[in-house]
């Protein structure tokens, strides 16, 4: 594996500009061009070789997600991120920088800086973890496997939470309050719009979480959240005793916020709402956890006050064949089966 380097930025970089990459980089035309080998390969080589990482014999494609990601040799991973996601770079590095050989088994980050060619591209270095998505190798894993799977997240997750929010993420608590306002404003706007199903569910969920005030905005501390847990992230590996979880990739979401948000991506993605790995998981975060009435009406609660709380309500409705909705209570047994 790769030796850990200092990061740097911009400022101290020994690059020199090139003009490999387009000059014109945004939304109509970045899936064209954001997973060709071809195209960022000298621009790969050059940061691998320029900063000691590796010498960059093998570049291949990563698995696609919103930046150009490239695999090294099998020892590193490029992430390069393009001008729509600067503040995904900034809030990804404070995170690494924060857990860096805290927290494990997350990759280590081995450098940081931006590339200059045409456009200024920041980037990230980091120890490339060998496995599988959960997505890929769900149908493989045994009772035990998801047991011990879902111990060892649930206490990465816990770690992960107990870190210190780093500067550049912190937030104070009024922010996070009316981060909530805003995404519970665009939840019901979005389904105003929308009309999947009566409209009186929507006021239902308007008066819901009124109801439930006393539980979402409750103040207290807020924690470093991954804010992303999906099934795309974790990735597992098949060892002599099953399948064990190899890495857990992807900070780019990462929240100042309260621990509860981050069981809504958990429970809906990479759960895929199956409650005995999802028992496994909290139950490994906090001992004892009971997962009561109370629990589950405050999951319903973060569901509607998600930042992606609308786009995941549509694709559970939309997997369970779009059942006609006449109800609130209709909605959370579809939600939380």
């Amino acid at each position: 594996m790769a030796a850990l380097v200092e990061t740097h930025s911009a400022a101290d970089t020994a690059h020199s500009p090139t003009a490999f990459l387009p000059g014109d980089v945004g939304w109509h035309n970045w899936a064209g061009f954001f997973t060709d080998t071809a195209v960022w390969q000298p621009v790969v080589r050059r940061i691998c070789q320029e900063t000691a990482v590796s010498p960059a014999r093998h570049i291949a494609a990563g698995y696609p997600g919103s930046c150009a990601v490239f695999v090294v040799d099998e020892a590193v991973v490029v992430k390069l991120y393009p001008p729509m996601f600067h503040a995904d770079f900034a809030r990804e590095t404070a995170v690494y920088e924060a857990i860096n050989g805290r927290v494990s088994p997350i990759p280590r980050l081995l450098a940081a800086g931006t590339y200059p060619d045409r456009l200024a591209w920041p980037y990230l270095l980091l120890e490339y973890c060998p496995g599988q998505p959960i997505r890929e190798v769900r149908h493989l894993l045994s009772a035990a496997d998801k047991q011990a799977i879902g111990a060892a997240l649930g206490q990465m997750i816990r770690q992960v939470h107990d870190t210190a929010v780093p500067p550049a993420m912190a937030a104070s608590w009024s922010d996070w309050a009316a981060f909530l306002q805003a995404n519970r404003a665009r939840t019901l706007a979005f389904w105003r719009e929308k009309r999947p199903f009566a409209p009186a569910v929507g006021e239902e969920i308007a008066e819901f979480l009124v109801g439930m005030e006393a539980v979402w905005l409750a103040e207290r501390p807020l924690h470093l959240l991954n804010a992303d847990l999906t099934q795309d992230h974790l990735l597992l590996q098949s060892t002599e005793s099953g399948w064990r979880m190899a890495a857990l990739i992807d900070w780019a979401d990462a929240e100042a916020g309260v621990p509860a948000y981050d069981w809504i991506p958990l429970w809906y993605d990479l759960c895929r709402q199956e409650k005995e790995l999802f028992q496994a998981i909290l139950t490994a975060y906090q001992p004892g956890v009971r997962l009561d009435e109370a629990f589950w009406q405050g999951l319903l609660a973060y569901t509607f006050l998600h930042r992606f709380g609308s786009e995941i309500i549509a694709f559970v409705l939309a997997q369970r064949g779009n059942p006609p909705i006449a109800t609130l209570s209709d909605l959370q047994t579809v939600l939380l089966p």
